[in-house]
């Protein structure tokens, strides 16, 4: 404790200096803290968004031959028995509701144009609830109040790009071809329910959705392509992947992170960049305490030289200089944490647009997602790193001839 004590007032004896020195590791830490808050709210967006648009928290399918033989079609394959699986994996408590979806993909045409299309049938109040955030509604009725309202037609909702492109608005009607179970073409007219604004250009320029039973009755099958688990919390989705596993052992579950390409590219890029960030920062910490305690060390000699003339043990000395070096990191860090949590609530109320994303169609707004484990790791790393940096001071001050630091002026 004495040399705690002893190596605080050694700290404000040059206050300006210090002053200075723990201003810097502040700043350092600050800037760690936002980037790192920055980080994670652009990791749960894309996380969320690659959720809510497409993938679900898990997919449950029928396994896949290696190979399709000849003639064969992929939904040969599909999920069968959905209603009495649905119950069951909706019985677990981390999952929210369950719903199928049909894949399907041909041409569909306003009956001068036409386009390719991919399409997917659904549980219309289900996947319009879920992907409302980030597919949103941009025109029109949704397909689950369109087909209330309307339940004699076969109703259908396009993506945004897609309707500019065959020049047809709600109201109007489409003509769908595909290729049925079975290998033959069927096709049907739709009404255009609404339109939506996909987050994935791609999606947006070719996606359709219709309900599921008239995708079922379009393709000639009461099979689904999969089966989609909504959890109550997306860290609940290792757990509830061993129970539906274990549940179904002859079915394929799969989570959404191994079907995530483009988060799991993103997140490595992030990592590389606050990483290279990270170490800057590390670095610039480190030479200002070296040079804090430099000139510390160089204005004490006699001073030094003077507790070891009277017994004070070099080792002793040399822990008082460390113990400085930390506490100006430990100051230094403690008020880059306060900092940051100032401006997390500024910036958070604030809610600064940000353009669309690479590979997005519609902005989200700047936030900080505050992340527990950083507000100790990090101000733990700059203090420990404020501390190496003045090993070597530290050690010139302790290995000092005693008499030639009594006679140095």
């Amino acid at each position: 404790m004495k040399l705690f004590h002893f190596a605080f007032r050694n700290m404000w004896r040059n206050k300006r200096r210090s002053v200075l020195s723990t201003a810097t590791v502040a700043f350092g830490t600050l800037a760690v803290l936002v980037a790192a808050g920055f980080m994670e709210y652009s990791f749960y967006g894309l996380q969320e968004t690659t959720i809510r648009t497409d993938l679900g928290h898990i997919q449950i399918e029928n396994p896949a031959p290696a190979q399709l033989k000849g003639g064969e079609h992929p939904l040969v394959h599909g999920l069968e028995n959905v209603t009495a699986l649905k119950k069951h994996v909706n019985e677990m408590a981390s999952v929210r509701y369950s719903m199928a979806r049909l894949e399907l993909q041909g041409i569909i045409s306003n009956g001068e144009q036409s386009e390719i299309f991919v399409g997917r049938g659904i549980e219309a109040n289900k996947e319009e609830a879920f992907a409302s955030s980030f597919a949103p509604l941009v025109a029109g009725r949704g397909l689950s109040i369109a087909t209330i309202e309307e339940p004699q037609e076969s109703h259908i909702v396009l993506g945004e790009g897609l309707a500019a492109k065959l020049n047809v608005k709600p109201g109007d009607w489409v003509t769908i071809l595909t290729t049925t179970v079975y290998g033959g073409l069927n096709g049907m007219d739709f009404k255009v329910a609404g339109l939506i604004r996909h987050f994935i250009p791609e999606y947006n320029e070719r996606f359709v959705m219709l309900a599921l039973p008239v995708a079922q009755e379009l393709l000639q099958t009461d099979k689904v392509s999969r089966l989609i688990v909504v959890l109550r919390d997306t860290l609940k989705t290792d757990t509830t992947l061993a129970q539906i596993r274990a549940q179904f052992p002859k079915l394929t579950v799969i989570p959404w992170y191994e079907k995530a390409t483009f988060y799991n590219s993103v997140v490595s890029l992030y990592w590389t960049i606050f990483g290279f960030l990270g170490s800057i920062i590390f670095i610039v910490v480190i030479l200002t305490s070296f040079n804090t305690l430099m000139m510390t060390v160089m204005e004490r000699i006699p001073e030094v030289g003077t507790l070891m003339a009277v017994g004070i043990p070099r080792v002793k000395v040399m822990w008082a200089f460390l113990l400085e070096g930390g506490l100006i990191g430990f100051f230094g860090a403690l008020i880059g944490m306060i900092a940051t949590l100032g401006v997390a609530v500024v910036v958070n109320l604030i809610q600064i647009p940000m353009p669309p994303p690479p590979g997005g169609t519609f902005g989200y707004p700047f936030k900080l997602h505050l992340v527990g484990e950083y507000f100790i790791m990090i101000p733990l790393l700059i203090t420990v790193a404020c501390m190496l940096a003045t090993y070597v001071p530290a050690r010139y001050a302790s290995r000092l001839n005693i008499s030639w630091a009594l006679r140095h002026r």
